[in-house]
């Protein structure tokens, strides 16, 4: 239900409550395969194509914080299916998602080994895995 008095930045546009339908995206078959890839696509550089990754924008500003996702693919398999994934998470975002990258600007993905994962219960190994890349930031920005 839309809340108008909410309907703003500072408030995340109410969840996109006020908004009666979204467009597709006019390109999406060519988007989907230029998204993020350096070139600027005037075609693509519209909200409902997720402003072609960013590749419109020389200057680009985040928001501050990290999303960390956990993904059941080594990254080599990964790698292969990044942009389409990046981009999907931008549309149920409703925003530009982008892989964080350390202070070499290499990508934080981070691959692990559970040794004993039969008796880790889905929670705790996602707890586990957001303490382990905590960890390494804060050790990081600390060293």
């Amino acid at each position: 239900m839309c809340d108008r008095a909410c309907n703003s930045t500072e408030c995340l546009f109410d969840g996109w409550d006020c908004v009666k339908q979204f467009e597709p995206c006019t390109y999406d078959t060519y988007c989907v395969e230029h998204y993020a890839d350096g070139f600027c696509d005037q075609g693509c550089n519209e909200a409902a194509c997720l402003w072609d990754g960013l590749d419109c924008i020389s200057e680009r500003h985040f928001a501050s914080g990290l999303l960390v996702i956990v993904v059941s693919l080594p990254p080599s398999e990964f790698a292969n299916v990044q942009t389409t994934f990046l981009r999907q998470i931008g549309e149920l975002l409703h925003t530009v998602v982008t892989i964080a990258q350390d202070s070499d600007g290499n990508d934080m993905i981070i691959p692990w080994t559970v040794y004993d994962s039969s008796s880790r219960s889905r929670r705790s190994l996602a707890g586990y895995v957001v303490d382990t890349v905590f960890r390494r930031k804060r050790a990081a920005s600390v060293g």
